[in-house]
């Protein structure tokens, strides 16, 4: 079966001169993937970002039986900072694809956020996998 993977952005209003700096077509963050969001079992999902601004951001992939994986940063020592304007292909452990679709059916999805300075939360969850909650 086929499994659509829906990509969320998250989106936080700026503010003061940093909203002038943003075009208004412009997320604060953008989430694409590889063949046009649509997988199937044994595809392998490449994950791009890119933020407005410059900020600590975290990828997050929810698959169809509800397991939560951080996808970027991919080990907690990594530096989860990105620099505003700039793209990123968030790779996997042996320089692989983001992730592998594994699921039988159903839909996932790929959140990505950013924030302003650094989250001791953001590095506690990289590398872990299951449901994260507060």
């Amino acid at each position: 079966m086929v499994l659509a993977l829906m990509v969320s952005l998250v989106t936080a209003a700026p503010s003061g001169a940093a909203a002038t700096a943003l075009r208004s077509d412009d997320p604060p963050v953008k989430v694409w993937l590889n063949q046009d969001n649509y997988f199937v079992q044994g595809d392998r999902a490449r994950v791009n970002v890119k933020v407005a601004e410059d900020g600590y951001v975290v990828v997050l992939r929810a698959d169809a039986d509800g397991r939560i994986r951080v996808l970027f940063p991919l080990d907690p020592s990594d530096d989860p900072f990105v620099r505003g304007g700039s793209k990123i292909e968030v790779r996997g452990r042996g320089d692989r694809e983001a992730f592998y679709v594994d699921d039988r059916e159903g839909t996932g999805v790929v959140l990505a956020a950013r924030r302003c300075s650094p989250s001791s939360s953001t590095r506690s969850y990289a590398g872990t996998t299951g449901t994260i909650g507060c």
